[in-house]
């Protein structure tokens, strides 16, 4: 924010200040607990203590991704439409703001007037200059209608700073998300690619013994039809890895390729896996979404303020000064002719036909509205902070006990192959444990996704990802 809009700010503070009729501001109780959930589906925690979320330059390790996440906040266009609707109710707010003061105009004009002769024997042209500068209908704000209305102004302008801010933040999350699902998939991809190596080598190996008579037909067709269920596993997973690919681009707002998303597998720490979970729950006061919340329920509150004010009179002012000449050269000398107008103007509410008061309950019921929707945000964002609280924790465990299962598998399935090579197994035990270490791979990259996932969205959800100077004073 620059140092223009700062002072404008602050003037703004002062002059609305001063006595309105909205309703003292006292933040909702909190609707949740003060502390995460404790149980056995939850990370141990130590006492609380103040703690601090990292920058998401150090909470995301993989310099592929950082690159990515830098990308998308220079060119993605949500989030310039978030930026761009906080540059328009910034100037919303000090176009209201303008009302507080007097708007102030200098008028010159010139009027000829001629007569002709048939009137006066010669015919004679008179000119008059006159310049004036006066107040354009300024209303006296004696009950703070024009301050709340104010008020309710620059609480829409933080708002939308706060919209803008959680869009930031989801924004990163997304591409985190995203560049996971692209690794996923490209992982997936690689697995299928060794048992489809692994069963064409297979099915020449069944071929030779089918030749020397020592393996069936069905054997052999058996391994026919596993290697075209894999080269169409194949193929699926190729076209959803471009689709991922196409995914990154929207969100990075440039075309990418896969040349450009480099080497990176699934496995190579592309976050940091430990959080301050040992924050109380008040953190999330601190979160922008909670934070546009409250600010709208300020504004709501200025807007009851507004609508009291209006049972009562407005008093507008217009009035010019100025002066009046024959000659442009004497307009401002002394001989020059002074020439004023004062108009005050009162207006006092009778009969509306229940206007005014009608006006008054919606502004109230609107307060209760928006009372009801940020303790639905603080809920909703305790809930996003339990879960994966829950999913960080059951997802690290899921993860270690996959990695060992498919390592398991993994020499089984040798294991078996040297046995069939040897004419000690059937080809049959060999398929299954293709099938079953496809599966198990598989299943290994799903739990794997979905705990860097939870990483991310916990970090999200407790207010991660703003720069340090973007981040809101505590208080």
């Amino acid at each position: 924010m620059g140092k223009p809009l700062t002072l404008t700010l602050m003037l703004g503070v002062v002059l609305t200040s001063g006595c309105t009729m909205a309703p003292t501001y006292e933040r909702p109780v909190l609707p949740v607990d003060d502390a995460w959930p404790t149980s056995n589906a939850y990370p141990d925690r130590p006492a609380l203590q103040e703690a601090e979320l990292v920058s998401w330059q150090a909470f995301f390790k993989s310099p592929i991704l950082s690159r990515l996440i830098q990308d998308s906040l220079a060119n993605n266009r949500d989030l310039r439409v978030a930026v761009l609707n906080v540059e328009k109710t910034r100037a919303q707010y000090q176009i209201q703001w303008a009302d507080l003061v007097p708007s102030i105009e200098a008028v010159g004009s010139l009027s000829r007037k001629g007569t002709p002769q048939n009137v006066n024997d010669g015919g004679t042209v008179r000119s008059t200059y006159t310049a004036t500068v006066g107040i354009t209908s300024y209303e006296l704000d004696l009950f703070g209608r024009v301050r709340s209305l104010t008020e309710n102004a620059l609480e829409t302008y933080f708002a939308t700073r706060e919209a803008q801010r959680a869009a930031h933040i989801s924004l990163i999350a997304q591409v985190a998300q995203g560049y996971v699902d692209y690794l996923a998939q490209k992982k997936i991809l690689y697995a299928v690619g060794i048992i489809l190596e692994a069963q064409e080598n297979a099915f020449k190996l069944v071929e030779a013994r089918v030749s020397q008579g020592s393996a069936s037909m069905a054997d052999l067709e058996s391994a026919r039809g596993d290697i075209e269920n894999a080269r169409a596993t194949v193929a699926q997973i190729t076209t959803q890895l471009a689709q991922s690919v196409n995914a990154l681009s929207l969100l990075v707002g440039k075309p990418l390729k896969e040349s450009d998303l480099g080497s990176e597998d699934l496995d190579d720490g592309l976050v940091q896996e430990v959080l301050p979970v040992n924050l109380p729950s008040k953190v999330l006061l601190a979160r922008p979404d909670v934070m546009q919340a409250e600010h709208t329920l300020r504004a709501a509150g200025a807007n009851i303020g507004a609508a009291r004010a209006a049972f009562f009179p407005t008093i507008s002012l217009t009035g010019t000064a100025g002066f009046s000449s024959a000659e442009l050269s004497s307009l401002f000398s002394s001989g020059s002719r002074l020439a004023w107008t004062l108009a005050p103007q009162i207006n006092l509410p009778i009969f509306e036909g229940g206007r005014t008061v009608a006006g008054l309950e919606v502004a109230e019921a609107d307060q209760k509205i928006a009372v009801a929707d940020y303790e639905k945000a603080v809920q909703s964002a305790f809930q996003e902070v339990a879960d994966n609280l829950a999913g960080v924790k059951g997802g690290k465990a899921r993860d270690d006990a996959q990695k060992k299962r498919l390592a398991a598998y993994m020499r089984a399935y040798e294991i078996a192959k040297s046995r069939y090579a040897h004419g000690v197994a059937s080809f049959t035990d060999v398929l299954v444990l293709q099938q079953t270490l496809l599966n198990a791979s598989v299943e290994y990259v799903t739990g794997r996704v979905s705990y860097l996932k939870s990483l991310v969205t916990l970090y999200k959800a407790l207010g991660g990802g703003l720069d340090k100077e973007e981040a809101p004073d505590k208080g």
